[in-house]
């Protein structure tokens, strides 16, 4: 199943299963772009790049790392987050993010800690 997302939101109280799960949550605000973060945003598209060509070494990738991304920056930014070869836990950390520098700052310390684990 692929589900497809506008606007982030944090699990605030999960309540009663029946019949579905189903939970109190509240609003995330979106991350704001700002141009000063080109050079990082770039840092962080090389890692990924980098290491989903590595990782496609050792196992079947859903991305290639000549995937297009969106001209926006912003939504670049997010389109790394979600291409990196990470876990599921830390794209759920990605997705808590705080500001967008802190979302490419951390694409990039969980993008080559598994490139590490790649080369390991």
């Amino acid at each position: 199943m692929v589900a497809h997302g506008e606007q982030r939101i944090e699990v605030l109280e999960w309540l009663d299963d029946d019949p579905h799960p189903q939970a109190n949550v509240r609003e995330l605000a979106e991350l704001e772009w700002d141009d000063e973060l080109f050079p990082l945003r770039e840092r962080a598209e090389r890692v990924v790049r980098r290491t989903l060509a590595l990782a496609s070494e050792f196992t079947e990738q859903p991305w290639d790392p000549d995937v297009e991304l969106s001209g926006d920056p912003a939504v670049a930014a997010w389109q790394l987050a979600a291409i990196a070869p990470v876990g599921p836990l830390d794209q759920v950390e990605l997705l808590r993010s705080e500001s967008m520098e802190a979302l490419l700052l951390r694409v990039i310390e969980v993008t080559e800690a598994a490139a590490d684990s790649f080369r390991a």
